[in-house]
């Protein structure tokens, strides 16, 4: 074949590879930055599910009833678990926008998401007279819960490696140093059990 066709021909096919390429690696720094963008957004949820956990095995030795229990518990679901408001109103965008290129997984996120929000605007309080009724909706409740934090770390983890491996070992070492935190805590939550109270709005028993 003559060169006057060849070339040209490979022109075309050099510069339809470099722009095949450059669009390949723009999806994937946006793609990137969807992931850490929701990443960080799970990351604080997660956080928002441990100190949660934390407090209320607190309350459970120092509210003194199962009524009193329940009645610090729903307040502080209400005023301090998921909030501010925006906070998952920016994981519902992230999730969002997170869907384009993951459906599969935005759909799982998104089920958790209605989970702990549905968690969060529960209550307990027409059974926390009957003290076997309550344990038992409460410790259902508490498993819930328990099967909602294992399924955000899981995930933190596979979308922190998706994102990059630095990633991938900054959040371990960054969970690993939230873990060692929650687990003091407990000290600190009972030997300041009135002042915990306070901060959530509740006069000391």
């Amino acid at each position: 074949m003559d060169g006057r066709f060849i070339w040209p021909l490979v022109g075309v096919f050099l510069g339809w590879m470099l722009t095949s390429i450059t669009i390949a690696r723009k999806d994937r720094e946006e793609n990137r930055r969807l992931v850490g963008r929701l990443l960080s957004k799970l990351i604080d949820v997660h956080c928002d599910v441990q100190l949660l956990k934390t407090v209320t095995e607190t309350f459970k030795d120092y509210a003194g009833n199962w009524e009193n229990f329940e009645s610090i518990r729903h307040r502080a679901m209400n005023k301090h678990f998921l909030e501010p408001t925006s906070k998952m109103k920016l994981l519902e965008e992230s999730i969002h926008a997170f869907s384009g290129p993951y459906p599969v997984e935005s759909f799982h996120l998104q089920s958790l998401k209605d989970l702990l929000i549905k968690a969060k605007n529960t209550s307990f309080t027409s059974t926390s007279k009957n003290r076997d009724i309550y344990i038992k909706v409460l410790s259902a409740h508490e498993v819930v819960i328990d099967h909602l934090g294992s399924e955000l770390l899981k995930t933190i983890k596979s979308l922190s490696a998706k994102h990059s491996l630095v990633t991938y070992f900054k959040v371990i070492l960054l969970l690993r140093k939230r873990r060692k935190r929650f687990e003091a805590s407990n000290d600190f939550f009972s030997s300041h059990f009135d002042d915990v109270l306070s901060l959530l709005g509740e006069k000391p028993s």
